[in-house]
């Protein structure tokens, strides 16, 4: 219950960013414009992206995620019990600024592997495991920058 210090180290170049440390990762390339590949880690998430075009103006994108959410359910037996949820998503997408200040995206895919648990630890599903069935999603964000 103490909160874990970060640490990283940016290293940049025309192509390439990419932001290491604990407990995050983070790597954008751009082999070509307008190709860019993105992957972040940021534990427990993964998420991985290949776009093509500029997010000046349009860019389309295919991606990866594993997303994971854990709560603390305040009923509990167990002080160290989480509720987690989890799920694995492919999708494909477009973003664009919709607005001065503000990026528009439009993701549709399929979420599959989900899973909602009960354990002691980030991985441990020792207080049993309720499984999700795949199915398809569309989502839709907006970002504003101030």
């Amino acid at each position: 219950y103490v909160p874990i210090p970060g640490v990283s180290y940016l290293y940049k170049t025309d192509t390439f960013t990419g932001l290491f440390g604990f407990p995050i990762a983070s790597m954008q390339w751009t082999p070509v414009f307008p190709w860019v590949l993105s992957l972040a880690i940021f534990v427990p998430t993964v998420q991985t992206e290949a776009g093509y075009g500029s997010i000046d103006r349009v860019q389309i994108y295919s991606g990866f995620y594993w997303l994971r959410q854990s709560y603390i359910p305040s009923d509990r037996d167990n002080d160290k019990d989480r509720l987690t949820s989890e799920e694995k998503k492919l999708a494909i997408g477009l973003r664009t600024p919709v607005l001065k200040g503000a990026m528009g995206d439009v993701q549709f895919g399929e979420a599959f592997d989900r899973s909602i648990y009960i354990g002691h630890h980030l991985f441990k599903k020792d207080g049993g495991s309720v499984p999700i069935p795949s199915d398809w999603y569309v989502a839709a964000s907006l970002k504003l920058k101030f």
